[in-house]
């Protein structure tokens, strides 16, 4: 049910164009530097993996970064497999990060905040061990430079992006406290619970 309710919202905020927003101000913050971009790419992949789920990452964000590197006139393919292999390995940290943490947190027994005090280490070690790998590969197609402002686009609707924003950043505390998202009634499912 949580991950069926995540995928929803992170289609409307794909809808919306806050993915792509927020890739395009990436861009401006890589200062031309396709090093930096990438980096900054690899942030974002992380926080994505993390805080929205592998399916978001890999689904709507993989191709926000390949739009963003032809626009920046950049190769792809670093921004690409940095942020499909990225959605793998960093969506170990929190329950609702990969359907497989949720199938694992119960038969364990452990709360939201128990979860992620078992996995901090192994999730720190899944990120940095492929991107060190990412970047020994890929060294020297980083350096070269881009115009920041070949990858801007405005959205097409501020209200919807404006909303969407609102919603995703108050997601982020219910899904790592795994606070019950259906209070009234008296019903039992919490963020942190899943129905199969």
């Amino acid at each position: 049910m949580v991950v069926v309710g995540i995928t929803m919202v992170t289609e409307l905020a794909a809808e919306a164009g806050l993915f792509r927003v927020v890739a395009e101000r990436t861009a401006r913050w890589g200062r031309g530097r396709e090093w930096l971009l990438w980096l900054l790419t690899l942030g974002l992949a992380v926080l994505s993996a993390i805080f929205l789920s592998l399916d978001t990452t890999a689904v709507l964000l993989t191709p926000v970064v390949v739009l963003l590197a032809r626009h920046a006139r950049l190769s792809p393919l670093p921004f690409a497999l940095t942020t499909v292999w990225i959605a793998n390995t960093a969506s170990l940290l929190l329950p609702v990060s990969n359907l497989t943490n949720l199938l694992a947190q119960h038969p364990m027994g452990l709360g939201p905040l128990d979860f992620v005090a078992l996995m901090v280490a192994p999730a720190m070690i899944a990120i940095i061990v492929p991107t060190g790998i990412l970047f020994l590969v890929l060294r020297r197609s980083l350096l070269v430079r881009y115009e920041t402002g070949s990858a801007r686009q405005e959205p097409v609707e501020r209200v919807l992006l404006i909303v969407s924003e609102v919603v995703v950043v108050a997601l982020l505390p219910v899904l790592v406290f795994g606070v019950p998202v259906a209070p009234l009634r008296g019903a039992p499912y919490a963020v942190d619970e899943v129905i199969i």
